[in-house]
């Protein structure tokens, strides 16, 4: 038998994998506190400039408009704090604060290249317990020693853990259950994550101040942890792609006990023998019509989706004056889009699933564009349609991509070296593209658009220049002659 036979028999969804599943559920929604930190611990407060010392103190609410820093902040407007308030991150320097949630996303993308490399090769367990529990650490570090830089190298860490404990949690999801259920896990990890996002506005409701808050936010991250240490196994069907079958066995068989309370002797098929040198490399990948294009598609699809998801989803204390309901009901939304998204993959498949729900999504947020801005309710509507859409297809996007790979494959390989050939090609050509871009060095800013027609080309310039500096030089020799004749005279 292989591996999906054995889960037949077996059960497909027995009391063990249920634990597991669920277990990662609760994972999901610890790490979408953390990545979704700044949406509360970067706020910003109402703040008011002050200029001038003693007696003579100017204040003025918010950045002054004539841009002259001001000589303190104080933040007195609300009744939270943040790292903004913390560091002064405001006006001139509140880059720094969306900086902070820049860093994260950073981190993510270079855990996932990492961790799934790291899974593929060494196994699924050790980054899935290891991850939660350096989040954990490097929270606490970054508030025990408040230094902004170092705050920013810390979130750097945990986005890296976020990101590889995450994808490799729900890989190993769908490794430990049968084909029948692998849609209601694609529905049910999603909508965890977006409980977490409400769990976390309802955390920062309770716990104003940035530095408890974020210690709070660590606890769970502890305990999944350790939990996974003591009573996580290795995925069977890891150990059968790399060809440690009697490893496989016994835990199959250790499943088959827990789920029906009865010993059973399983016996997988010997063919796959696999390791970790003989696994594929980049070529091979590229070589291979089939993954070639599979994995060209799914970079780009899934990076629209991430960019589009994150997008709005960090964006979602814009919605509303209250910050911590927008931020609630953007979670919140994306539970019935799950629901639609597990319906959809069992009536019509993954991939008309997959198109119609970007389509859906995308259609959604170009409307928005033609609706008046007072029309406050209908662009709400449609912002959350939006929302709704991209969920369904993010939904969608985490099964699917699972499904279409081997296991020796199946997460790290493809990304491990891809995306950094993708995201060069797009470096390369941006930096080739903004040569058509006009200098802008010691020019006046255009104030109209007719201005940017008037502007000169870059050869007339130079054709100005050689002209201006030979009126210049002729202009010299004359008032030289001048100045000679004026001598003579004397």
């Amino acid at each position: 038998m292989d591996v999906d036979e054995v889960y037949t028999e077996i059960g497909e969804f027995g009391s063990v994998q249920k634990k597991i599943f669920w277990s990662f559920g609760f994972m999901q929604a610890v790490l979408a506190l953390h990545q979704m930190h700044n949406v509360f611990i970067g706020a910003t407060p109402r703040f008011y400039c002050r200029r001038g010392t003693g007696s003579n103190v100017l204040t003025i609410m918010g950045c002054p408009a004539d841009g002259v820093p001001c000589d303190s902040y104080s933040f007195t407007g609300d009744d939270f704090t943040s790292i903004v308030s913390e560091w002064g991150l405001v006006c001139e320097k509140a880059y720094k604060a969306d900086l902070a949630q820049s860093t994260v996303m950073f981190g993510i993308l270079i855990g996932s290249l990492i961790c799934g490399y790291l899974g593929d090769k060494y196994g699924r367990r050790r980054i899935i317990y290891i991850s939660p529990l350096i989040v954990g650490l490097v929270t606490v570090a970054g508030v025990l020693l408040p230094h902004y830089k170092f705050y920013l190298a810390m979130r750097l860490i945990a986005g890296i853990f976020c990101g590889g404990g995450g994808m490799i949690g729900f890989v190993n999801v769908t490794e430990v259950i049968g084909q029948s259920v692998r849609s209601f896990a694609g529905m049910m990890m999603p909508i965890c994550f977006a409980v977490g996002i409400a769990l976390f506005s309802v955390m920062a409701y309770f716990v104003r101040e940035w530095k408890a808050l974020t210690l709070l936010t660590s606890v769970p991250a502890f305990a999944i942890g350790i939990y996974f240490y003591w009573v996580l196994p290795e995925s069977p069907r890891w150990l059968y792609s790399q060809g440690r079958v009697d490893e496989a066995e016994r835990i199959l068989e250790m499943f088959a006990y827990k789920n029906s309370g009865q010993s059973k002797k399983v016996i997988l098929k010997r063919e796959v023998k696999a390791n970790a040198s003989a696994q594929p490399s980049l070529l091979d990948i590229l070589r291979h019509p089939i993954l070639r294009s599979l994995t060209l598609n799914n970079l780009f699809t899934w990076f629209v989706n991430c960019a589009v998801y994150y997008g709005l989803t960090l964006s979602a204390s814009n919605l509303g004056a209250n910050i911590y309901i927008s931020v609630a009901l953007s979670g919140l939304v994306e539970v019935p889009a799950y629901f639609m998204a597990y319906i959809l993959m069992e009536r019509i498949g993954r991939r008309l699933t997959y198109c119609f729900s970007m389509l859906a999504g995308g259609l959604a947020c170009l409307v928005i564009i033609t609706v008046p801005v007072y029309n406050y309710k209908l662009r709400m509507i449609l912002a959350i349609c939006g929302k709704m859409g991209i969920s369904l297809s993010f939904c969608v996007a985490w099964l699917y991509g699972a499904e279409m790979y081997p296991t020796n494959i199946r997460y790290g390989k493809v990304h491990q070296n891809m995306d950094f050939v993708i995201l060069g090609v797009m470096t390369l050509l941006a930096g080739v593209v903004c040569l058509r871009l006009p200098e802008t060095r010691g020019k006046a800013m255009p104030e109209t658009i007719e201005n940017l027609e008037t502007r000169p080309s870059e050869q007339s310039r130079k054709t100005q220049l050689k002209s201006m500096t030979k009126i210049s030089e002729e202009k010299l020799k004359l008032l030289e002659n001048e100045i000679e004749n004026n001598q003579d005279a004397v």
